[in-house]
């Protein structure tokens, strides 16, 4: 059986009391109490006066016990609150525990996906020659990066520009453009030299046309303008003609010698 609380105790002792008081008063102001109390009997008044007394340090004993629950019940409230802080700060420590979890899943994911990679590699090697051939493939074709659409296994073109579409590109036409104008101003300083002068030209006149020959003859005879035209790839491809055609002359010629 469940014990009552100290609540419903206090209440119970606290209607006792009020109705000892309420027969104490009716007992003392009624003429029967004093008749009772005259005869020399045990007076009523007495009893309900006993009873009133052992009520009366009941509800005190229980008051003390009261005051003890209440202090226990305050303690009770820190510790609670404490409690939820501390419940607070594991939801967060776990929130942390959980964000880290996800993070490291997918790191090990990773991981694992390029160990597979690196595995996959190794059994299956590229020596450092074939990079190297493959390098110098792509280089001698003049081929310098894939197109912004291509993707792999496309097998419509390549991936990396031809030679055609190397030529039609900008640093081709500006190329062509520079030679272009280097090559008339060297033919027209040219004919300004073999055309006889009638007229006697004056000294800062003089000096004029030979500095601007001297510099267009200056310009062609540098070695980034002999270098651009020395690898341009219509130049490139006339030099792998010629010495495709000497090396035909050279086995050639020693065939006949053997013969």
């Amino acid at each position: 059986m469940a014990q009552e609380s100290t609540r419903k105790v206090l209440i119970t002792l606290l209607d006792d009391i009020e109705l000892l008081s309420k027969e104490l008063f009716e007992l003392a102001t009624s003429a029967q109490a004093n008749r009772l109390a005259t005869k020399g009997g045990t007076s009523k008044v007495s009893q309900v006066l006993d009873a009133l007394v052992a009520q009366n340090e009941k509800f005190h004993g229980m008051l003390k016990t009261a005051e003890e629950q209440s202090v226990v019940q305050l303690r009770i409230d820190s510790l609670n609150t404490e409690l939820d802080k501390k419940n607070g700060e594991i939801l967060s420590l776990q929130k942390s525990l959980k964000d880290a979890e996800t993070v490291l899943a997918s790191s090990v994911f990773d991981a694992k996906k390029k160990l597979a990679s690196i595995k996959k590699a190794e059994e299956k090697a590229v020596t450092a020659e074939d990079l190297i051939r493959f390098a110098h493939r792509i280089s001698s074709s003049g081929a310098v990066a894939a197109p912004p659409t291509w993707a792999p296994g496309d097998p419509s073109r390549r991936p990396y520009p031809t030679d055609t579409d190397m030529r039609q590109g900008l640093m081709a036409k500006d190329f062509d453009k520079l030679r272009e104008t280097m090559l008339n101003q060297t033919s027209h300083s040219q004919a300004s030299q073999s055309t006889p002068v009638t007229t006697p030209l004056s000294d800062s006149q003089n000096t004029g046309l030979y500095s601007y020959s001297f510099q267009a003859q200056s310009a062609l005879d540098t070695p980034n303008f002999m270098s651009a035209t020395r690898n341009h790839p219509m130049n490139i491809k006339q030099s792998n003609d010629v010495e495709i055609m000497s090396q035909s002359d050279t086995s050639s010629s020693s065939s006949s010698d053997e013969q």
